[in-house]
């Protein structure tokens, strides 16, 4: 009887097969990374689409006026548009957001945090031990605390479908630990403004987009302001909004 042939690769074989599957690979690659940055950003419109409802329903229910960034401050807490915030240590404060002004009006259980938001990075600091929804409120648009006659009234807005109610936010921060002067660390914002903030808190986490719903109730892609990078940690992309979708 005859012995069957060896069909054993060879080692060169093996090294061709090896780099065709390399090759594929390769090309596949970025196909795959951009349907995901995809999937991230459709996830993160769909998130503000529901906040910017939520945000219309209060208005309707309050006289068509805006609501407070900040609810109320005691000893213990603060309660802020997102939710209530224990004080103390940064990263251990425990986060309630039932407590925020568009609770009652968003499923808030089911708004997932933005996956480009990377909260497991190590260039991350928490300021609870919780995440807030990732987005910042238009400051500009918010009452002062305990003053309801100074919010502003939605129905009264020039330009409803160009200003901005929510957007990506985040923040550098180099003055509270584990943040340092030497090594500033990303954390989570809570408003977005134009002005006077010593550090701009546009978050340009898609692909150097942010993701902004306006007071009219669509969303739509934002770029940064020219120049306006904050460089100390260049690659997360945290710039300024322009004026002209912030002031109302």
């Amino acid at each position: 009887m005859k012995k069957a042939p060896d069909h054993a690769f060879s080692l060169l074989e093996l090294l061709v097969c090896i780099a065709i599957v390399s090759l594929l690979a390769s090309l596949m690659f970025p196909a795959l990374s951009a349907a995901r940055q995809r999937s991230y950003r459709v996830l993160c419109l769909s998130n503000q689409k529901q906040l910017s409802l939520a945000a219309h329903h209060y208005w309707s229910d309050h006289q068509d006026r805006s609501f407070p960034y900040l609810l109320a401050s005691g000893f213990q807490n603060t309660d802020y548009w997102f939710g209530r915030l224990e004080k103390g240590v940064e990263g251990e404060r425990k986060l309630d957001r039932t407590q925020g002004a568009l609770w009652p009006y968003v499923d808030a259980s089911g708004l997932a945090l933005c996956p480009s938001f990377n909260y497991r990075s190590p260039d991350y600091k928490p300021k609870a031990l919780g995440a807030s929804y990732g987005y910042g409120y238009n400051l500009h648009l918010a009452a002062m605390p305990g003053q309801t006659a100074s919010a502003y009234r939605m129905d009264a807005l020039s330009q409803p479908a160009s200003t901005a109610l929510f957007a990506d936010a985040a923040q550098i921060n180099d003055f509270q630990f584990p943040a340092t002067s030497t090594r500033p660390l990303l954390e989570e914002f809570y408003y977005i403004n134009d002005g006077p903030a010593r550090y701009a808190n546009g978050h340009f986490r898609h692909q150097q987009k942010a993701v902004a719903s306006f007071c009219d109730g669509h969303v739509a892609m934002a770029s940064p302001r020219e120049n306006t990078r904050d460089e100390r940690l260049p690659t997360v992309w945290v710039a300024r909004l322009e004026s002209s979708m912030l002031r109302p």
